[in-house]
């Protein structure tokens, strides 16, 4: 349903999505948002560029090595 321009990817932790500032703020901040997921995120992600192939093949053989 998505076609192959999107990416669905289930539980997502919110402190995956969102940075905090540790300058601003302290542990206990932080777990509040680090420890909440939402159900699904829909992505557009791009992996088109040179770095980010290099990135892919790189976890490609870490799961081949696994």
């Amino acid at each position: 349903m998505l076609g192959s321009e999107h990416h669905l990817i289930a539980k997502v932790r919110l402190a995956d999505l969102f940075f905090v500032w540790k300058q601003r703020t302290n542990q206990a901040v932080f777990n509040r948002i680090g420890m909440k997921h939402v159900d699904f995120v829909v992505c557009d992600a791009s992996h088109g560029t040179a770095k980010a192939k290099e990135y892919d093949a790189f976890v490609d053989q870490v799961f081949a090595a696994a």
